[in-house]
């Protein structure tokens, strides 16, 4: 039997459509052919194997900009963090009339702080109690803490 022809540039933009996760009508649409075209182009090895390789460089990009993200994610986290921890410590300052400052905590300040301190934890508590390894409430303060560090450190890129 003859080799097919090799795959015209309309059928390599519905396989790269196709790999990309369009659906087959969305596709004939699209590039102005029957369904019954395109089914019979992806009973062809060379398609469907093109399609196949687009499919995993669409999931390879797909991880990628997942990977991007929750990069970007842990990084605003700890820089929340950080400034959550900087407004615990915040403090406001008074300078009388003789030109002496007298410093005094800045108590919503902190308080507000720690509200949102305390909203992290329980998002990261609640993820480590889901993930079905760690029983939080059976741990001692110094676990948790580990475990927190362990599961901010562990992010997979």
């Amino acid at each position: 039997m003859n080799s097919p022809l090799p795959l015209t540039p309309v059928q390599k933009q519905a396989a790269s459509l196709l790999g990309a996760g369009k659906g087959p009508t969305e596709v004939a649409i699209a590039l102005g052919v029957s369904r019954s075209t395109l089914g019979r182009w992806r009973r062809r090895e060379d398609f469907a194997g093109l399609v196949e390789v687009k499919t995993v460089e669409a999931l390879r990009s797909t991880e990628a900009h997942v990977a991007e993200g929750r990069d970007a994610i842990l990084r605003l986290t700890l820089k929340s963090s950080n400034a959550i921890n900087e407004a615990l410590e915040a403090d406001t300052y008074v300078v009388d009339g003789n030109g002496e400052v007298t410093t005094f905590p800045a108590h919503r300040i902190r308080l507000k702080a720690a509200e949102l301190q305390l909203r992290v934890a329980a998002l990261l508590v609640t993820k480590l109690e889901h993930s079905g390894e760690l029983a939080v409430s059976r741990m001692t303060d110094e676990e948790l803490e580990d475990a927190i560090h362990g599961l901010i450190a562990d992010t997979p890129a």
